[in-house]
This record gives C-alpha cells, structure tokens and sequence, in this order.
C-alpha cells in the first residue's frame, strides 16, 4: 500500500485544525451565554452583593 500523499497529509491536518477550531468556538459560545445569563439575570454572588450594597446607599430610589 502506497504512501499518502502530501496533498493527503495537508487535507487531513487541515481537517483536524478545523474540527478543533470548531469545538474551541463551541466551548467559547458555551461560556459567552453563561456570562449573558449573569450579566442578565444578576446570578452571580458579586452583582447580587453589589445590588444589595446600592440598596443600602440609595434606599430613597427602591421605595
């Protein structure tokens, strides 16, 4: 059986390059929505903390 070729060898790195580029964008995606639903929705201890400190600053403007 003959050697690949190196047309052959450079397609098949390339293809391992794109599949890697692909799960690196899913796994950077994954973490983009998980900073949107704490930016978002305030589930993180540090904006809760933050919210509750501008509540104690500015009671006038919560009730």
């Amino acid at each position: 059986m003959s050697e690949p070729s190196e047309f052959s060898k450079e397609a098949a790195r390339l293809t391992d390059a794109v599949h890697s580029l692909t799960a690196t964008q899913a796994a950077l995606v994954d973490a983009m929505r998980g900073v949107q639903g704490v930016m978002l929705f305030g589930m993180h201890d540090d904006l809760v903390q933050l919210d509750d400190e501008l509540d104690n600053v500015y009671p006038e403007a919560f009730e």
